[in-house]
């Protein structure tokens, strides 16, 4: 009788153990997923792209690779500082 008396308890603690390593890797996970979201979201900046930006950066990144972003960027500078020294003249 103290035997089988033992092996309940013995499975009880061992249901029980089970539960919490289950609840504790739970939460863990969620955890992970959680620091992950932020990290992927954040992208070590001072605040995370809005939409329309993540958009854009994502079509530049996937563009023709005829000219770099830096290039294209480049042609818009120039172009806006002719039109400052048009409009000052």
């Amino acid at each position: 009788m103290v035997a089988i008396l033992t092996i309940i308890e013995y499975n009880k603690c061992m249901n029980e153990i089970k539960d919490k390593a289950d609840r504790h890797l739970e939460s863990f996970s969620d955890d992970l997923r959680n620091s992950i979201i932020k990290k992927v979201s954040s992208k070590n900046m001072i605040r995370p792209y809005t939409p329309n930006e993540e958009r854009i950066l994502r079509e530049g990144l996937n563009e023709n690779k005829e000219q770099s972003t830096h290039e294209v960027l480049m042609e818009g500078f120039k172009e806006e500082q002719l039109l400052i020294r048009l409009n000052d003249d």
